[in-house]
């Protein structure tokens, strides 16, 4: 997961593009400032993306023959469709983008949704941290 275009920055604040080389999503940046004043820009490695929502995130899940999806639903807001990478730690991949639910699901998720199963959610919002 790399930063494919830096859309807004300004020391404290900043939104990216975000891509796995197929797939791209808007994320606002939690890293920054980054360490000895350097600015975020293309190409730079992101270690982290988690979903972000004003209220409980309601998962649904689908069948196994649903293909992942990016869905816009407004500025930074997602209809996202994906599989389940690791149950335990709340993670799930499109492509090889990677979303972390862990805010949300601190113990994994529920039993009933394993690792393999294919799951949609909306969020409001995608947050990413740059590797530093």
């Amino acid at each position: 997961m790399f930063i494919k275009n830096v859309i807004t920055y300004d020391y404290n604040y900043a939104e990216y593009i975000v891509s796995d080389g197929e797939n791209d999503v808007i994320c606002m940046c939690l890293s920054v400032p980054l360490p000895n004043n350097q600015e975020p820009k293309q190409d730079m490695e992101i270690s982290s993306i988690y979903a972000f929502s004003y209220k409980d995130i309601n998962i649904q899940i689908i069948s196994m023959n649903e293909k992942e999806m990016i869905q816009h639903t407004s500025y930074f807001g997602y209809k996202l469709r994906a599989k389940v990478f690791d149950a335990s730690q709340a993670l799930v991949i499109i492509g090889k983008l990677i979303i972390s639910l862990e805010n949300y699901f601190v113990d994994g998720f529920p039993k009933n949704i394993t690792d393999g199963v294919y799951i949609q959610f909306d969020v409001d919002r995608l947050d990413c941290i740059i590797k530093i």
